[in-house]
């Protein structure tokens, strides 16, 4: 909500181009979450297929399920409190504008 409006992230983006400080804050949160998604969604593939190897009787890879979770993790991890940090920009952006 920017002013009691709700915005897409397209007029979110667009709003905030008037206030360098919150772009650069607003990028730097989607660059880390856009990371976060590029390293974790291959780490879940990876391990659930080895899982499911496990689980249909074969034998699984366990250093891949091992990276497959540290994928995940470090996924997780990048995308922590992200709503609450773009929640924190749009505040400090609509205080910047009284």
């Amino acid at each position: 909500m920017v002013e009691d409006q709700s915005l897409s992230k397209k007029e979110l983006r667009e709003l905030l181009k008037t206030h360098n400080p919150s772009l650069v804050s607003y990028r730097k949160v989607q660059r880390k979450s856009l990371i976060g998604i590029i390293v974790g969604v291959p780490g879940m593939a990876v391990m659930g297929s080895e899982i499911g190897r496990w689980s249909g009787g074969g034998t699984p890879n366990w250093t891949a399920v091992a990276i497959g979770g540290l994928g995940t993790g470090v996924g997780l991890l990048l995308n922590k409190n992200k709503k609450h940090k773009l929640r924190e920009i749009v505040r400090k952006f609509n205080l910047k504008k009284k």
